[in-house]
């Protein structure tokens, strides 16, 4: 009986020690010379990324890029990108070479993001530029579904500071309205030139004007200064287009939504006529019709 007790207890502390050996990662290595612990993911790779570099109309536009990320640091990566030359001899770079991650924290999607003075002490920080060195990096950094907004601090100080006018505030998000995008269909173009028009951006939207003899580069401003302050609180729903010869009719209506008294307002139906060209690009004439 004592025997069978012995061999009980043996056998046991057997299983226990092996049991230890297997599920120990420091016995193991221990066990096994030169082993290393392999982690659930690699902590170097690489992955295609869009760079937002500034283009010669002073909008964003996005790059493809390879970009490798090694011990895991993803916004080191996407700022060494942003520092590069891009390959299109129509864009340019809007951060200099010294700038650098101080420290980069994801928290529920939301970075807390904190760089070196670089960042604010560029050339590329100039007034007229300002915006979009800032989205250039915003917009670069929340194109992942694991970032959704950042907060900016430049060496412990909020990015406020350096703004000069004080107007950006809270975290910042993927800004649209400042990126170039090639619109496709007589929709996009209308919702592009009222984009433009929406950012004070009349330059290029009097760019998208076939005959822009009909109306003064300054008039053009003047007016259209009027109209965005008209429009600034209404919401566009979805366009919709017809053809009318060889002209195209884009439908745009307007609607404010008042969310105290819980009522939807009729903020006027216009017609923006386009004409495409043999190259399938679209332009809008002038002057605009409102029904």
């Amino acid at each position: 009986m004592k025997h069978i007790k012995i061999i009980i207890i043996v056998s046991v502390s057997l299983l226990l020690i092996v049991f230890a050996i297997a599920f120990d990662p420091v016995i193991r290595q221990e066990a096994v010379e030169g082993s290393k612990e392999i982690l659930p993911y690699p902590s170097t790779f690489t992955l295609e990324a869009s760079i937002y570099y500034m283009n010669e109309d002073a909008l964003l536009e996005p790059e493809q890029k390879e970009i490798v990320v090694q011990n895991n640091k993803l916004i080191e990566a996407i700022v060494a990108a942003l520092k590069e030359r891009p390959t299109s001899p129509d864009c340019y770079q809007t951060i200099s070479d010294d700038v650098r991650v101080l420290s980069a924290k994801i928290v529920r999607q939301k970075l807390y993001l904190n760089l070196n003075k670089a960042f604010v002490k560029s050339p590329y920080w100039a007034e007229e530029y300002r915006l979009l060195t800032l989205y250039s990096l915003i917009n670069s950094i929340t194109q992942f579904d694991t970032i959704d907004r950042v907060q900016l601090r430049i060496e412990g100080v909020d990015i406020n500071k350096y703004t000069g006018d004080g107007g950006l505030y809270g975290d910042f998000t993927y800004n649209g309205s400042v990126t170039y995008q090639k619109p496709d269909s007589p929709e996009k173009v209308v919702l592009n030139f009222l984009n433009l028009i929406s950012v004070n951006r009349f330059d290029m939207a009097y760019k998208m004007i076939e005959n822009s003899d009909a109306i003064s580069k300054s008039k053009f401003v003047s007016e259209m200064t009027i109209y965005e302050q008209a429009k600034k609180s209404y919401e566009i729903s979805q366009p919709f287009s017809r053809r009318d010869g060889e002209l195209i009719n884009v439908y745009v209506q307007y609607q404010f939504y008042d969310t105290i008294r819980n009522i939807t307002y009729d903020g006027g139906t216009e017609i923006w006529r386009l004409r495409e060209n043999s190259e399938g690009n679209y332009s809008i004439l002038w002057p605009r019709e409102v029904e």
